[in-house]
């Protein structure tokens, strides 16, 4: 909000499907740890529609398995992947490149 984007925020997968199916967005940027509908199912579920905007992984891993998510990620159809921590700058230089395309 502070770059100037308009923000819509969902608390886990299930409410960012239901949010994107209401409102469609430039946009997505999903953290692949979360609760109830993980990030990678989110993501996959997301890229079966054919108008899916840009998705924007972001993940710490799993510091108990000590996991990197964002490779898979990447196959699986998302645009970017951010680690965690990422500067502010990252991810809008991210945004407004992909807002570019």
């Amino acid at each position: 909000e502070q770059a100037g984007f308009d923000v819509l925020e969902a608390a886990d997968g299930e409410e960012a499907l239901r949010m994107n199916a209401a409102t469609p967005v430039d946009i997505i940027v999903l953290d692949l740890l979360m609760p109830g509908k993980e990030g990678l199912e989110t993501l996959m579920t997301l890229r079966r529609n054919p108008n899916c905007p840009p998705v924007i992984a972001i993940s710490g891993g799993a510091r108990s398995i000590h996991a990197d998510f964002l490779p898979a990620a990447l196959k699986l159809g998302a645009a970017k992947a951010l680690k965690k921590p990422f500067h502010n700058d990252e991810l809008v230089a991210a945004i407004r490149e992909l807002l570019q395309d």
